[in-house]
């Protein structure tokens, strides 16, 4: 009785690691990513020609994080290299590409295979929705 009461209280204290451990946004991060959505409230985003472009881009447009804190984003078939940090409240992913470029993302929700990011510069609101590629 006692060793299958062990057991049970040991299998819960490592599932419950396991599962608090994952829920973080670094571990969750890692990995390929498919963007699905690209939204924005620019007022240019109501032309049709710019919401084509938009579905396009996000069919062509995938990201890889790595768990060296490296990432490869790829947009419309241009590849760019960078590395990653998500800072410690969990709610911003900043992006710093190899020529120096700095993006700082907000991060609206991250689970295991889903990813919602908001960007702003000056009023306008850019969301890209990604889901994880297996």
């Amino acid at each position: 009785m006692k060793n299958k009461l062990l057991t049970s209280v040991i299998f819960l204290i490592t599932l419950f690691c396991v599962c608090s451990c994952a829920s973080k946004p670094e571990d969750l991060i890692v990995g390929k990513w498919q963007m699905t959505e690209l939204t924005t409230n620019s007022p240019d985003a109501e032309n049709p020609d710019v919401k084509d472009f938009y579905v396009e881009m996000a069919k062509n447009s995938e990201s890889i994080f790595n768990s060296d804190l490296t990432c490869v984003n790829t947009v419309n078939s241009i590849t760019t290299k960078g590395r990653w940090t998500i800072l410690a409240d969990g709610k911003q992913l900043h992006i710093i590409d190899e020529s120096g470029s700095k993006s700082i993302m907000t991060i609206e929700s991250i689970t295991s295979d889903r990813l919602v990011l908001t960007s702003q510069a000056d009023d306008i609101v850019t969301k890209t929705v990604f889901t994880k590629v297996n």
